[in-house]
């Protein structure tokens, strides 16, 4: 039983469930629908788990390269894959169902876009191809906090697409961080990442820009009165700590896979206190 809980990439899942919180408390303002919160994360996690699933069976070939996913369950052939296709389908069927009948339409849309956008679009085809394949990646990887303030409002609107933009910015600086600090890994896999396509400095650059384009999008937020003066104070002390880290790399000569694996470890615990503050602003704690 354990393999087939590994397969559906749990940290991935609990990572794109905290970010919906985020985007859920963001809308609740006070009244949060508890029940309404635990259909979301239920299936929101569910459709994850499946997408995950897929792309593990997407991947195989891939993951046997390497070193860091050569030991994942797939490659090591510990479950049948005709059973791991299965379990697939079964958990995209149970999810997208509490999605549709006991959170919303749109919420079931949009999952439904990321499903198809992380599958069908980055696992099966710009991954291998494309080294624009973050951007698209990134597409997908943004919408749980979506879905969760959409959840409540059943709506898209400004606050929304700018919740959308600034995990867009986010996941691009953070997914860079883990191609520098696993560089040989997507070397020998063949997979066309920034750092191999163009050279590494270039990518550091990217980093910082996006890291840049995320505090921006903060602030924006906090100009159109949709969080607290407290949230931008809190949140941009370790966002720009965080962009610190991002120059400080640029300029100075470190070791190169301490310092990308320093700066990914400070995007999980900037997209932490980023979703920490949002459940505190919510009950007017700020």
């Amino acid at each position: 039983m354990i393999n087939y809980f590994k397969v559906v990439k749990p940290r991935i899942i609990i990572g794109n469930l905290i970010s919906l919180i985020g985007g859920f408390f963001l809308a609740s303002r006070g009244t949060v629908i508890w029940d309404l919160l635990l259909f979301s994360l239920t299936g929101t996690l569910f459709v994850i788990a499946s997408a995950c699933v897929f792309n593990n069976i997407i991947d195989i070939d891939l993951d046997k390269k390497m070193k860091r996913t050569k030991n994942r369950v797939l490659p090591k052939n510990l479950i049948p894959i005709q059973h791991v296709f299965i379990y697939g389908i079964l958990l995209a069927i149970l999810g997208f169902n509490i999605i549709y009948f006991y959170v919303n339409k749109l919420c079931f849309y949009l999952i439904a876009f990321a499903f198809f956008i992380y599958v069908f679009v980055y696992t099966l085809f710009t991954k291998r191809y494309s080294v624009y394949s973050t951007f698209i990646g990134s597409l997908s990887g943004a919408i749980p906090p979506v879905i969760g303030y959409c959840s409540v409002k059943n709506k898209i609107d400004l606050c929304s697409l700018l919740l959308y933009i600034s995990l867009i910015f986010w996941q691009i600086s953070h997914f860079y961080s883990i191609s520098l600090y696993s560089l040989e890994d997507y070397r020998k896999s063949g997979i066309p990442i920034l750092p191999i396509y163009k050279n590494i400095k270039i990518t550091k650059i990217y980093i910082i820009l996006f890291i840049f384009f995320y505090i921006i999008v903060n602030a924006i937020l906090l100009y159109f009165s949709y969080v607290k003066i407290q949230y931008f104070i809190i949140l941009g002390i370790f966002s720009f700590l965080w962009l610190f880290l991002a120059i400080y790399g640029l300029f100075k000569n470190v070791n190169l896979y301490l310092w990308s694996k320093k700066l990914f470890i400070f995007s999980l615990l900037t997209m932490c206190v980023n979703v920490l503050v949002m459940m505190i602003d919510n009950f007017y704690l700020l």
